[in-house]
C-alpha cells in the first residue's frame, strides 16, 4: 500500500494548494497525477470551474485524470504520486448516482484503498463541512453522517492528516 495523506480544511483555506505543493515534494520526480472527482453535469458553471482549476496547476506537472467514481479502474505503475480532488464529490458520486448499486461510506473506502494499492502516494483532500451548525433535510444529514464515517476510516488508515486553516497545515496526525 502507498503512503495515504489526508489535507482536511473548510472552502478556501489552502488545502489544494497545500495539497499540490505536498505532491510536489512526494513525487521525486515521477508522475503526478490529479484525480478529479467532480461529476461533469454540462453545465457552463462546470466548464469554468474546471478551466479555473486547470490554470491554477499549469505548469506543476500533474496529469488530469477525471473520475467520478469506480475509481478502482484506474491502472497506474507503483511509482506515481496522485492527488485525489475531492472526497466529498467523490461520495457524493456515489450516493447520488442512477448505479443501481447503492453505496457507502465503506465502499467509498474501498474505491479510494484500491488506488492507494496502485501508487506510491495518495494525497486526499477532504472539505470540513461539519461546523455549519445548520439543520439539514434527512438526505443531506445522511451524506454528512456518511462523510464524517469516511473521513475517520481514512484517518485511521492515513500514515498523515494535516489540517489547512488560513493556509496554515497543522499536522493532526503523523506516522
Amino acid at each position: 500500500m502507498g503512503r495515504i495523506i489526508l489535507v482536511i480544511g473548510g472552502a478556501g483555506s489552502g488545502k489544494s494548494e497545500y495539497a499540490e505543493r505536498l505532491c510536489e515534494k512526494l513525487s521525486d520526480g515521477n508522475k503526478k497525477f490529479y484525480l478529479a472527482t467532480m461529476k461533469n453535469d454540462g453545465s457552463k458553471a462546470y466548464e469554468e470551474r474546471v478551466k479555473r482549476h486547470r490554470k491554477l496547476r499549469e505548469g506543476k506537472g500533474f496529469f488530469t485524470l477525471e473520475k467520478e467514481r469506480n475509481l478502482s479502474e484506474l491502472s497506474f505503475h507503483g511509482n506515481e504520486t496522485v492527488l485525489l480532488e475531492d472526497l466529498t464529490n467523490l461520495l457524493s458520486n456515489f450516493l447520488f448516482s442512477d448505479a443501481k448499486k447503492p453505496c457507502s461510506s465503506t465502499g467509498v473506502l474501498e474505491d479510494v484503498l484500491a488506488v492507494s494499492y496502485k501508487v506510491k502516494n495518495i494525497v486526499i483532500v477532504m472539505n470540513d463541512v461539519f461546523r455549519d451548525g445548520i439543520c439539514y433535510d434527512d438526505s443531506t444529514e445522511k451524506f454528512l453522517e456518511e462523510l464524517g464515517i469516511v473521513h475517520r476510516m481514512l484517518a485511521d488508515k492515513a500514515d498523515k492528516v494535516v489540517k489547512v486553516i488560513y493556509g496554515i497545515p497543522v499536522i493532526l496526525k503523523e506516522s
